[in-house]
């Protein structure tokens, strides 16, 4: 069975969203053959389904805690790689913006989602952890899925549906995976 917990790390302590300019906590899933992944469920993702393209600018509209500092097409480029961000609507559902740096996708190696947290604008840190080797299994990037049409969902929701498809993915098919308290 497969479980989360915090990351233990020293460098992926005291790692603060670009958005809201807070410290986050980065969690780790750890799968029962013992791969690891890495994400932070609590930062600010433009991956976060909100109801309206109002909200999803006033949400990408942070910078550093502060409320309104990139303003119009400012908003549209992500705080960490300086890459735009692609509105897009899921009918029915909500907004979210495609591109940059996602928080909530979980990450394989520590070292390099440290690296992508300290990111600013494409900038990373002198004193920035140094990832491992590459596995050239990377696995790819996923999308979250939206089962009912709900707007219900958040950062976390994204981040736990991601999590589950990924571990499943990595466990032998005769294996069921279930989440504590869930489904």
């Amino acid at each position: 069975m497969s479980f989360v917990a915090p990351a233990k790390f020293s460098f992926l302590k005291h790692l603060k969203c670009a958005y809201t300019g807070k410290e986050v906590e980065v969690r780790m899933i750890v799968s029962p053959d013992g791969k690891q992944w890495y994400f932070a469920p609590d930062a600010t993702d433009s991956l976060e389904i909100v109801p309206s393209s109002n909200e999803l600018f006033d949400r990408l509209s942070w910078r550093g805690g502060v409320h309104g500092a990139a303003v119009g097409a400012a908003a549209l480029v992500c705080p960490y790689t300086g890459n735009p961000l692609v509105p897009e609507q899921i009918k029915g559902v909500g907004f979210r913006a495609l591109g940059g740096f996602s928080p909530s996708e979980p990450m394989d190696d520590p070292a390099a989602f440290a690296r992508a947290m300290l990111m600013r604008g494409g900038v990373v840190p002198k004193n920035a952890p140094t990832p491992g080797p590459r596995n050239v299994s990377a696995r790819p990037r996923t999308e979250p899925e939206i089962r009912d049409g709900s707007a219900d969902f958040d950062a976390s929701d994204v981040a736990a549906e991601t999590a589950d498809r990924i571990v499943h993915a990595a466990l032998p098919k005769k294996v069921r995976v279930t989440k504590p308290g869930g489904k």
